[in-house]
């Protein structure tokens, strides 16, 4: 879960002025609106900040169809760079749940189909995950709880002050995992409340255990077939993610820290994998027939 303030974009009309420059058959009829949809832009920080307020009804009902067009039929220079945010190499994790692979689409955080005007400004297309993408779908606004459900990594840090562990119980040969949230430094209750908000919304929890337990049976797989060694194996990756000692901030790193603090668990795929390299194929001259 990531901190993202470089991805805005400044000023925040420029993929509008993209827009407007290039050579659609209906390029005509979005000039006419372009200074309505910049007073929208203008608006928009101010409306993802106000979490405890609805954002009003869109005033672009008829222009609808028009500005959903320049998102999913993007003249060729806004549709490069939509490209370009979808699948940002140098994000490795989803930045609303953290999922350790390299998001590949993009969400709208206020959604398109209820204001359209906000379908292809640059600020409001965040990467994400395809775990996300369902769970977050066209929602926004939370009414029981008077709030918006999500944090726009753009405009608040305070996913960055989001890790969480994951423990490990393990009674042979079947792994259950657990997951706790922690925040990073002094949090405020409402801080405490909007991450609450944004976690049970997009099912992080639920996500990352059933990741855990697809990627707990994936080494177990591994391991019986191939033989490799569980143990420096865990180590490396967890070298690789900042060793042993750092919070999680992706599932990876929490699943391999869980997993190689378990004597039990490490003990069994230590078990399985003799078993795998005893396992062998006997030589053709030693069968008998």
């Amino acid at each position: 879960m990531k901190y993202l303030p470089h991805m805005r974009v400044s000023p925040i009309d420029e993929w509008l002025n993209l827009a407007l420059k290039c050579r659609k058959e209906n390029v005509a009829s979005l000039t006419y609106i372009a200074t309505r949809i910049r007073t929208s832009y203008e608006l928009y920080a101010q409306l993802i900040e106000n979490v405890g307020a609805k954002i009003p009804d869109t005033g672009f009902t008829v222009e609808k169809s028009l500005l959903i067009d320049y998102y999913s039929g993007a003249p060729a220079e806004l549709s490069r760079l939509m490209v370009m945010r979808r699948s940002d190499t140098t994000l490795h994790e989803c930045p609303y749940c953290g999922y350790p692979f390299i998001p590949d689409t993009l969400d709208h955080f206020i959604p398109k189909d209820e204001w359209p005007e906000y379908a292809f400004l640059a600020d409001n297309l965040v990467p994400q995950c395809r775990g996300c993408a369902p769970t977050k779908g066209q929602s926004y606004f939370c009414d029981i709880e008077n709030s918006a459900k999500f944090i726009h990594p753009f405009y608040s840090d305070l996913l960055s002050k989001l890790t969480f562990q994951v423990e490990m119980k393990f009674i042979k040969p079947i792994p259950s995992f657990s997951v706790n949230f922690k925040g990073v430094g002094t949090l405020s209750t409402s801080e405490k409340q909007r991450l609450a908000l944004h976690v049970k919304h997009l099912k992080i929890r639920t996500r990352i255990i059933n990741y855990c337990l697809r990627t707990f049976n994936h080494w177990l797989d591994l391991v019986r077939k191939t033989g490799v060694d569980a143990s420096v194996a865990f180590s490396q990756r967890l070298k690789e993610k900042g060793g042993a000692g750092k919070p999680s901030e992706n599932w990876a790193h929490a699943f391999f820290l869980a997993v190689f603090n378990n004597k039990d668990a490490m003990d069994y795929l230590s078990s399985e994998r003799r078993a795998a390299k005893n396992d062998c194929v006997q030589p053709l001259s030693d069968l008998e027939f």
